[in-house]
C-alpha cells in the first residue's frame, strides 16, 4: 500500500526529517521523499563518527525554520488562551447554576464570579506572552560565574496543615562585550548549569529563540535544540520534533 502524501501533524513519534527538515508524511515510510535519507538516525548516521558541533557560532540564527517555529508557538498561544478561558467560565457558571434564575442574575454572575477570574487569567496570559515572545537583543559574552542556592518556604496544604518545600535555584552569570551582566536562572533544573563552564564564550540569540549558544561545541555529545530544547545528535541538521535547524559551527 502506498504511503499517504498528507503531512503528519498529530500523533506520536517524530514529525520532521533530521537531515533536511521537511515535515514527514503520514504513514510508515522510512525514507524522506525530499532528501532520500532514512529517518532513523541509527541507520542514516551509521559509520559517521561523532564529532561534536564544531568550533564557532552558527550562521543560521535567522534561519526560516526558527521563524516558523516561533510563528507556530504564537498561533498555539492564541488558540489555547480563549479555549481555556471558555472552559473555566463554563465550570464557574455550572457551579452557580442554582443562583441563576433570569437574564439579570446571569449577567450578574458573569460580571464578578466569572469576569474577575477571567480578567486575572488574561492578565497572566499577556504577561507570559510578553516574557516569552519579546524580541531581545543578541549579545556575545563569557560565562563569569555559576551559583547554586537552596531555599525553603512554608506552605499550607488543602487541609490547612503547614509543610516545608525545598527548592534549588541554578544560576549562570554572563558578561557581554559591553560589560553588561546577564544571568540565566532555572529552578530545580541543573541542565543549563551543567552545560556551561566558567570562562567559555557564549552568544545569546534573543530575536527568535531565547537561546544560549556555546562557541566551542566540539566536545558535545548532545546539542540543545534552539526551539523545543530537545537534546540533539550533533551530526543531524534539524530537530526531529520541531523542525528547527541545529545551531552548530559551519
Amino acid at each position: 500500500m502506498a504511503n499517504s502524501n498528507k503531512k503528519k501533524w498529530f500523533g506520536y513519534g517524530n514529525f520532521y526529517c533530521p537531515h533536511c527538515g521537511s515535515r514527514r508524511n503520514q504513514g510508515n515510510e522510512r525514507l524522506c521523499p525530499k532528501c532520500g535519507k532514512n529517518y532513523s538516525l541509527k541507520i542514516s548516521l551509521r559509520g559517521i563518527p561523532k564529532q561534536g558541533g564544531g568550533v564557532g557560532f552558527s550562521p543560521y540564527v535567522n534561519h526560516v525554520s526558527l521563524k516558523k517555529y516561533r510563528k507556530r508557538e504564537k498561533k498555539t498561544f492564541w488558540v489555547w488562551a480563549p479555549i481555556i478561558s471558555l472552559i473555566i467560565a463554563s465550570i464557574i457558571l455550572f457551579e452557580l447554576r442554582d443562583k441563576i434564575y433570569d437574564l439579570e442574575s446571569f449577567l450578574a454572575a458573569c460580571l464578578v464570579p466569572v469576569g474577575g477570574p477571567l480578567a486575572l487569567i488574561w492578565i497572566f496570559w499577556f504577561w507570559w506572552y510578553g516574557i516569552n515572545y519579546k524580541k531581545y537583543k543578541n549579545w556575545d559574552g563569557v560565562v563569569t560565574n555559576k551559583e547554586i542556592r537552596e531555599y525553603d518556604e512554608t506552605k499550607r496544604d488543602g487541609n490547612g496543615n503547614k509543610h516545608r518545600e525545598f527548592s534549588t535555584f541554578y544560576t549562570v552569570y554572563f558578561r557581554d562585550t559591553r560589560g553588561k551582566e546577564h544571568k540565566l536562572v532555572k529552578r530545580d533544573n541543573p541542565g543549563w548549569f551543567d552545560f556551561f563552564e566558567i570562562g567559555e564564550q557564549v552568544r545569546y540569540h534573543g530575536k527568535y529563540t531565547n537561546y544560549y549558544e556555546k562557541y566551542d561545541k566540539s566536545h558535545l555529545e548532545s546539542i540543545p535544540c534552539a526551539g523545543c530544547g530537545a537534546g540533539l545528535d550533533p551530526r543531524q541538521n534539524y530537530c526531529s520534533d520541531c523542525g528547527c535547524i541545529v545551531l552548530k559551527a559551519p
